[in-house]
C-alpha cells in the first residue's frame, strides 16, 4: 500500500516494498520534489507562504537584495531609494520609517531627515537638546573651543544676565577732565576725644 506524501500542499502516492505498479506513483513524486526543492544550483524558487524558521535558529546569508529595480551595488543589505526599513512604533498605532528622502540622498527617520555627512550642513531654525548631550554644565554659558567644538564656558548663566541688553562695551573709557573752575568743598570729620 503507497504512503500519501504531501508535496507544496499536493498529496502523491509513493511506493513501498511489495507494492506493484508503482512506477507512474514514484516518477510523480520524484518530478514533484525536484521542481518544488530549492537547489544549490540556484534558481526561481517562489513562495506560496510565509517561511518560518521558528524561534531557534534563523537565515545566514551573505547578501540580502530588495526585488526593487537599481538596488545598491554593495553592501549586506542593498536596497533601491524608494526601498523602505519600519519599525512598529511605540503605541503599535503605526511605523516608524527608516528610509532615503525622496527628494535629496539624505538619510530620514520618521520623515525627519538625519544628519547630511556628504557635506557641511548650517543648523537654521533647528532645536538641540543639550541635555541628552554629555560634557556640559548646568547654568553655564556655551562657548567654542579652539578646535571649534561646543564647551560649557567658565560664564555662568547669572553672569550672562548681568551684560544682556548692552548695547556697547561694559568697560568705561578713561577721560581726563580739567579741573579749571571747580568749587571743591571741604568736609572736615570731627576729631574723636
Amino acid at each position: 500500500m503507497p504512503l500519501s506524501l504531501v508535496i507544496n500542499g499536493i498529496t502523491y502516492n509513493y511506493p513501498q516494498s511489495g507494492d506493484e505498479l508503482w512506477g507512474d506513483d514514484a516518477t510523480n513524486w520524484a518530478q514533484a520534489v525536484t521542481q518544488g526543492m530549492l537547489q544549490k544550483a540556484g534558481g526561481l524558487f517562489q513562495l506560496t507562504s510565509e517561511v518560518d524558521f521558528g524561534s531557534s535558529y534563523g537565515v545566514k546569508a551573505l547578501t540580502y537584495k530588495s526585488r526593487s529595480a537599481n538596488i545598491a551595488s554593495t553592501g549586506q543589505i542593498r536596497l533601491a531609494h524608494n526601498d523602505v526599513i519600519s519599525f512598529r512604533n511605540l503605541a503599535n498605532s503605526g511605523n516608524l520609517n527608516l528610509d532615503p528622502n525622496p527628494a535629496s540622498d539624505i538619510l530620514s527617520f520618521n520623515s525627519i531627515d538625519l544628519v547630511d555627512i556628504s557635506s557641511s550642513q548650517t543648523l537654521t531654525n533647528k532645536t538641540i537638546n543639550l541635555s541628552t548631550i554629555t560634557g556640559f554644565t548646568a547654568n553655564r554659558a556655551i562657548a567654542s573651543n579652539g578646535a571649534g567644538d561646543l564647551i560649557a564656558s567658565a560664564v555662568t548663566s547669572t553672569e550672562l544676565g548681568f551684560v544682556a541688553g548692552l548695547t556697547s562695551s561694559a568697560v568705561g573709557t578713561t577721560q581726563s577732565q580739567t579741573l579749571s573752575g571747580k568749587t571743591f568743598a571741604q568736609h572736615i570729620l570731627p576729631k574723636c576725644k
